[in-house]
């Protein structure tokens, strides 16, 4: 009765592969080698199954260090977030107490506006948060468009100003009735702007459109600017979360990784599209549309709805 060992790469020994006949043989050296041969395919599939069996363990392991992670990243953020605003509270009621030299002024601005910045990165990681949970609800009504992008203009002309960039807007002087969550749309381009300015040398000019689709069923916004630019292997990693955290090793610019996931589960959320265009040296356009109305199920009502994820 011959026999092959199943020994592992390690030098264990499992057991051996037998062949049996009901009475005593010869074995040719063909037939040997055939046995070794299926003792061999035995002994892969062994090891295959041990692989996977380990690989099914650690992703296991991983999901619960990931699951771990995120919930404590939301605590810490959120938890963060009621200090944070209480902050902000005392800094505005300082700049309206009374007349402050010019070195004061200025200090309690640069305060205040890296505040501002901290909560909108916070609120950007709870909103990520919640999206990805499904558990984040578009509030929706008919908007003047040309006033929520008045108001996203007006929370980043201090930064353009500081950078000596000109803000440019092109809207359509007709523009069909959109319905969206107003607050989610206009943090969505105060980030594409934010993201643009930050990323333009001084002198360079930064611009926001606005223009229906040619059946008057969408609107599409895009802004371009005249910056650095991004390499084509890039355009769908940046929407990723932290993928903007892996883009600052090659462009080295400096972001949170979250602003564009914002806008992309934003605008999906509405049922609609984001990209980019952009050569290298040359400058970006982020664009995204939104269909007028977002898609709902039939029962629920126009207003203050929920968009499916």
């Amino acid at each position: 009765m011959p026999s092959m060992p199943l020994t592992l790469p390690s030098g264990q020994t499992l057991g051996s592969f037998c062949a049996i006949d009901q009475q005593p043989r010869v074995w040719t050296p063909e037939e040997l080698e055939l046995l070794q041969s299926l003792a061999t395919a035995v002994m892969t599939e062994i090891e295959l199954r041990l692989t996977a069996r380990q690989l099914r363990d650690n992703y296991r392991r991983l999901q619960a260090s990931e699951t771990l992670r995120d919930d404590l990243v939301h605590m810490l953020v959120h938890d963060l977030r009621t200090p944070l605003t209480t902050l902000i509270s005392g800094l505005c009621l300082v700049q309206e107490a009374g007349t402050l030299n010019d070195v004061q002024a200025e200090c309690l601005t640069a305060a205040l506006r890296g505040s501002e910045t901290l909560l909108g990165m916070i609120n950007d990681m709870l909103d990520v948060h919640k999206l990805e949970a499904g558990q984040q609800i578009l509030v929706c009504a008919a908007l003047a468009l040309d006033q929520v992008v008045t108001r996203a203009l007006e929370q980043v002309a201090q930064l353009a100003s500081d950078r000596g960039l000109t803000l440019v807007t092109n809207l359509a002087p007709v523009l069909p009735t959109l319905v969206a969550d107003a607050e989610k749309l206009q943090r969505t381009l105060v980030n594409l702007l934010g993201n643009a300015l930050k990323s333009t040398l001084p002198g360079g000019q930064v611009t926001v459109a606005v223009h229906a689709s040619t059946d008057a069923a969408a609107v599409h916004f895009s802004v371009t600017d005249t910056g650095l630019g991004i390499p084509h292997e890039a355009f769908d990693r940046i929407f990723e979360k932290f993928g903007q955290v892996a883009m600052h090793h090659t462009t080295g610019q400096k972001s949170t990784g979250l602003g564009l996931t914002f806008c992309k589960m934003v605008v999906e959320a509405h049922g609609g599209r984001i990209w980019v265009d952009s050569e290298l040296g040359q400058g970006s356009t982020f664009r995204f549309t939104m269909p007028c109305r977002p898609p709902v199920a039939p029962s629920q009502p126009d207003q203050g709805v929920a968009a499916p994820h």
